[in-house]
């Protein structure tokens, strides 16, 4: 049964302006509380662009990736050439800043910042309004509109580039099927830069084949690997600085997806979250479960024959698929609902869609002082808005895949085998997780919030209850300081008996983060231990170790140093199986 465009579009516009007016309010009500609810923890606004002129001075760019960056070179590039247009004296005094908050006090970072947002905000109404279908006051509704919900404002927050990524992949679906030969081979060269910006919209590629523009997609593919490539030669190198790439990557990916909770829409976020409760068979799962919706997603891709599905699936898998995905991801939704909404055969059923992008990009008009009182509850918990965004990502890429299954064009059985077969290799490279310590603590996901500041002989004791007979090992995030030593013992409360007691090298610590091997010592599980840990540093150096907010303070673990009980949990995680 079809349903009538006009009556559609009004709804959705009708739902889109009152959940904005009516969150709108509760800011006011609240004192911001509902507004905080999805931000990134406060004091760090705008973060994303002024780290990354700090860190593309133009005569350090040979020792970026060295120094741990994970943004593909296109986008460094970009940063680079502007810190080229600001003086040497403030770049100069960019390098002696430590705190990246001070630079936006900078006369020049701030202007160019203006600028720069300035100039996406333009190029981002421009195209919209043309890909957009519609009376000129519907294009500038929507336009308008979609800039307060959460993922762009969130953007916005961050300053990410993510926001040219998507712009330029705008640029894209509105020129690859025009008349001009130069526009369409224009909007070749935008998707490849795009992807170049941010990977993963080279997924849109794919709408070049379903078309069976085989010649453009060779083109483009060329595009991307000269548009990924060539800039890493102003980074001194193609191959050495790939590699380093990927490292970071590798290792930015490990040490956030554990913490950070609280604005990551990814599939294996979600998975862990509801599947918390079973340990390292939760991570097996959530592990399987992402593989196989990344390698169905992909086929089903293929097989959807509406292109706003087709959109909807690829955004689905550009949020979901990758292991870390912050809020801002979901800004590439704006694409799906524009098809949507321009598309002239709308069935009843295909409403749930509708429903579903609009639980991913509009405020969810309740649970208002959710965690109210704490700036970093949104930062580092999944909240309930936020579990509904992911849940409803999951649930519209699963409803997707399953018509794209059906859609295939081959017998039952071959559809049923080629099922088990993506089920035996998504579950063959997680099998080893199953046997993997899992960190059964939330302390570190809960902190970046506080700190404790010891000195030479000073030492910390927590409290801790294992649920399993092994712990592992331990990890800590430290503020500063790679010298001197940490001295940790553990030892069991009721009878004062010491399990193990080990020296940790303070030189090993990796962007703060410290995993200290315990040797797998055993424990009873429900009886009550301590961790104890005493700094040392002949320097006299000061060093600062992450704890969590008061309102974390768990009766049962207690928290002392040098003896004296104070307020949080120590910034820990302890791994058992």
């Amino acid at each position: 049964m079809k349903i009538d465009n006009k009556k559609v579009k009004k709804g959705f516009y009708i739902g889109m302006f009152v959940t904005l007016f009516v969150w709108g309010i509760s800011i006011i009500v609240t004192h911001a509380s509902s507004l905080q609810l999805y931000l990134w923890h406060p004091g760090s606004s705008f973060y994303d662009f002024f780290t990354c002129i700090k860190g593309n001075i133009y005569w350090n760019r040979k020792t970026l990736y060295g120094d741990g960056s994970i943004y593909p070179p296109l986008a460094n590039l970009i940063y680079v050439l502007i810190s080229r247009c600001m003086s040497i004296s403030t770049l100069k005094e960019i390098e002696k800043i430590s705190a990246v908050n001070d630079i936006k006090s900078l006369q020049e970072c701030a202007l160019y910042f203006v600028l720069y947002m300035n100039v996406l905000l333009i190029a981002y109404f421009c195209i919209c309004t043309k890909l957009k279908k519609g009376s000129d006051t519907e294009k500038v509704l929507f336009a308008t509109g979609m800039l307060f919900t959460i993922p762009f404002i969130y953007q916005f927050e961050r300053a990410n580039i993510i926001f040219l990524a998507l712009i330029l992949l705008m640029l894209f679906l509105l020129w690859k099927d025009s008349d001009n030969k130069i526009k369409r081979e224009m909007a070749l060269v935008a998707l490849a830069v795009s992807a170049g910006i941010k990977i993963y919209p080279a997924i849109f590629g794919v709408l070049l084949l379903k078309e069976k523009r085989y010649r453009e997609a060779a083109r483009l593919v060329i595009y991307g690997i000269l548009f990924f490539t060539v800039p890493f030669i102003f980074f001194g190198g193609i191959q050495k600085n790939l590699i380093l790439l990927l490292h970071n990557l590798t290792n930015t990916a490990g040490q956030f997806s554990s913490t950070r909770l609280g604005c990551q829409l990814d599939f294996s976020t979600t998975f862990k979250f509801l599947f918390r409760k079973m340990g390292s068979q939760g991570n097996f799962i959530a592990g399987t479960l992402r593989m196989v919706l990344a390698i169905l997603g992909v086929v089903s891709v293929f097989c959807l024959k509406k292109t706003w599905k087709t959109i909807l699936l690829m955004v689905c898998l550009i949020i979901g698929v990758p292991s870390i995905s912050y809020t801002y991801t979901a800004i590439f939704m704006i694409l799906p609902i524009i098809y949507f909404l321009d598309s002239d055969e709308i069935k009843k059923w295909d409403l749930l869609y509708l429903v579903g992008m609009l639980l991913v990009m509009v405020p969810i008009p309740f649970c208002w002082t959710e965690g109210a009182g704490d700036p970093n509850y949104a930062y580092m918990n999944v909240t309930i808005p936020m579990l509904i965004e992911c849940v409803a990502l999951v649930i519209m890429s699963v409803s997707l895949i399953v018509e794209g299954i059906i859609n295939l064009g081959c017998r039952k059985w071959v559809k049923i085998c080629g099922i088990v077969v993506v089920l035996i290799i998504s579950v063959v490279p997680n099998v080893a997780t199953l046997n993997l310590p899992y960190a059964y603590t939330d302390y570190l996901k809960k902190t970046l919030s506080d700190k404790i500041e010891l000195e030479d002989g000073d030492y910390l004791e927590q409290t801790f209850i294992p649920k399993k007979e092994k712990v592992t090992h331990i990890v800590l995030k430290l503020k500063s300081s790679k010298k001197g030593s940490l001295e940790i013992s553990v030892k069991q409360c009721n009878n004062e008996s010491l399990i193990i007691t080990k020296e940790y090298d303070l030189s090993k610590s990796q962007n703060g983060y410290n995993e200290i091997d315990l040797n797998n010592i055993e424990v009873e599980s429900g009886k009550k231990y301590q961790i104890r840990i005493v700094y040392k540093n002949s320097e006299d150096k000061k060093i600062k170790i992450w704890k969590t907010v008061d309102n974390y303070m768990d009766e049962d673990n207690i928290l002392t140093l040098n003896g004296e009980a104070i307020n949080g949990e120590l910034g820990i995680q302890i791994y058992e199986k």
